[in-house]
């Protein structure tokens, strides 16, 4: 056990360390008419919102060798990746510099109010930016605790959560008893046994919601699949004879699961709390167990 906390301590600080030397990349709209962000990536899919030459964007995702993945003034959709140059445009900057210092010239109230504004602005859509996330990667604490992966898609996203579980009282005796071949009490008699660790699979179709403006702070909810396994060692006896025996408890059924996600502004870390109940289908059908844990990921745009 000091073991695993030692790789999962291990883990955490390799993920700080990425985050500290991580730089982020600027793109810009290199095309004397700008660009159309489509739905999806074709010139067949409708458009979303038009971006103007030399405007900032940032690039979420590399579709393929035509497209790119972009986000802009809260926007997402694909551009032809012909039109995305990297780096900051400098054009775009001395133009709504020199716009700025011409509205302070005629009225230096209103430019103050539109400097505040726009600073605020600026400050939703950078947040904003952090919360559109491609996958996140990272670490679960709880029930399962291990690896956790996510996979966003607009304000849906899939996750999968891989680990360690626990068990909940299962009445092995009654287990034992359930197999075919040991279902003649008057020949077995259970003496015992010794249950290994539970691994646990989750896989969740989520929907997510924001609670702020910003998009950092986010709801969600959603279902999906659950396998559990164990290996279970059963001592009893046959004809006064002891026998051990080794079997897989074999555990499937469906989750309902909450959760809360935070989005770090300006750092690609989320940090999330969800809760989930797990429904036996088979081999208990009907069995229903409380879920939760908490983590963190790494998002990768």
């Amino acid at each position: 056990m000091k073991t695993f906390y030692k790789y999962l301590l291990a883990t955490v600080v390799c993920i700080f360390a990425i985050v500290a030397s991580a730089d982020a990349q600027s793109f810009h709209i290199n095309s004397s008419s700008g660009a159309n962000i489509r739905k999806g990536p074709g010139t067949d899919q409708a458009i979303v919102a038009k971006i103007p030459q030399g405007a900032n964007v940032k690039v979420i995702e590399r579709t393929n060798s035509n497209w790119v993945k972009v986000e802009y003034n809260g926007q997402t959709g694909y551009v032809a990746s012909e039109l995305v140059k990297e780096g900051s445009s400098p054009t775009r900057s001395n133009s709504s510099s020199n716009r700025f210092s011409s509205n302070t010239s005629g009225n230096r109230q209103s430019s103050s109010t539109a400097k505040k504004s726009s600073s605020s602005t600026s400050s939703k859509r950078s947040a904003s930016s952090d919360s559109n996330k491609n996958i996140g990667l990272g670490l679960r604490f709880g029930d399962p605790a291990g690896i956790t992966f996510k996979k966003y898609s607009g304000n849906t996203a899939w996750e999968v959560n891989l680990g360690s579980s626990y068990r909940w009282g299962y009445r092995y005796e009654d287990r034992f008893y359930r197999y075919d071949r040991f279902e003649d009490r008057r020949h077995y008699d259970y003496k015992g046994h010794r249950a290994g660790p539970t691994t646990a699979l989750q896989i969740h179709w989520l929907k997510h919601h924001d609670l702020s403006n910003d998009g950092a702070l986010q709801f969600y909810f959603g279902l999906g699949p659950q396998a559990r396994f164990t290996n279970v060692h059963y001592r009893y006896k046959y004809d006064d004879r002891e026998y051990y025996e080794r079997f897989t408890d074999l555990d499937l059924g469906i989750d309902g699961v909450l959760g809360l996600e935070y989005t770090i502004p300006n750092a690609p870390l989320s940090i999330f709390l969800d809760a989930n109940i797990f429904v036996e289908v088979f081999d208990a059908p009907g069995w229903m167990h409380g879920q939760s844990g908490l983590g963190i990921r790494y998002n990768f745009r």
